[in-house]
């Protein structure tokens, strides 16, 4: 039987958190030690994510811990998108084990990048398998990467999602282990004897006032409240408008749905500005 669970933290206090998520996520699986165990974290743990991770590790009984950092975190019922916030996912069971890894160094490399983590993963290999991967959202060059990750490993299904931030630091982080790196990819192979179903969501928030659309062309907006476009945009992204393509993988144009311009409901579109 495979047993897994989730915990949730906000507590100010890194070292207490990364310790009450993780009892939690042991309690919720009926566990004493895991298999392995992801972590997610806030910005606002940001300095002390190597002390998450190690107390996660040890809480757990297990050296197998990837994760990555999050705007937010999502955990059971619970969800928080500012301010402190850290959820631990672990599992374990006779059926499943878990291998992680870790590769720097993505931006320009994507085959490069695959040939690593399949040389990771390969000799572990099971008759089931899954392989999670967690990237640097800003340097990962996904489409390449998984083309070529499917020629390395063929018949094996991938999934996992890529780390984020508030905007406030215009880097993202990975975890691995004891290791915390932006310009990387971690990840964890699972592979035993398992079924498999695998579903996926998106999530986003807004990190701005609404803004009115005065002047288009086409698809391709050309003021916002009377400014240029590309003006309010780069306000918008921050530090990430120091590097365009960055920028535009990580902010979206979200049009409200209601009529009254609520941020409850909206239709998020890439959008071309000048």
């Amino acid at each position: 039987m495979i047993r897994a669970g989730v915990g949730f933290s906000a507590a100010p206090n890194p070292r207490n958190a990364a310790a009450e998520a993780t009892h939690a996520a042991l309690a919720q699986a009926g566990l004493h030690s895991a298999t392995g165990a992801l972590c997610f974290a806030t910005p606002a743990y940001g300095a002390a994510y190597p002390m998450i991770l190690s107390t996660v590790a040890s809480e757990a009984n297990t050296r197998e811990v990837v994760g990555c950092s999050g705007m937010g975190v999502i955990a059971g019922e619970k969800e928080v998108e500012t301010g402190n916030a850290l959820a631990v996912l672990v599992f374990g069971g006779d059926e499943i084990h878990a291998t992680r890894f870790f590769v720097p160094t993505l931006r320009g490399r994507a085959a490069g990048v695959a040939t690593d983590i399949a040389a990771a993963v390969r000799p572990h290999l099971g008759k089931s398998n899954l392989l999670i991967v967690l990237a640097d959202s800003y340097n990962f060059e996904a489409e390449a990467t998984l083309k070529a990750l499917g020629t390395e490993l063929p018949n094996v299904p991938i999934t996992g999602g890529g780390a984020s931030e508030d905007g406030s630091i215009g880097e993202t982080f990975v975890f691995c282990g004891d290791t915390v790196s932006s310009n990387a990819v971690s990840g964890m192979l699972l592979s035993g004897d398992f079924a498999l179903t695998i579903a996926s969501s998106i999530a986003c928030t807004p990190i701005g006032p609404a803004h009115r659309v005065t002047a288009v062309r086409d698809n391709i907006l050309l003021e916002l409240d009377g400014r240029p476009a590309y003006e309010v945009f780069a306000e918008a992204a921050g530090p990430l408008a120091a590097d365009l393509r960055r920028a535009l993988t990580y902010v979206f144009v979200a049009v409200p749905i209601d009529a009254d311009r609520k941020c409850s409901g909206q239709l998020v579109r890439r959008t071309e500005l000048l």
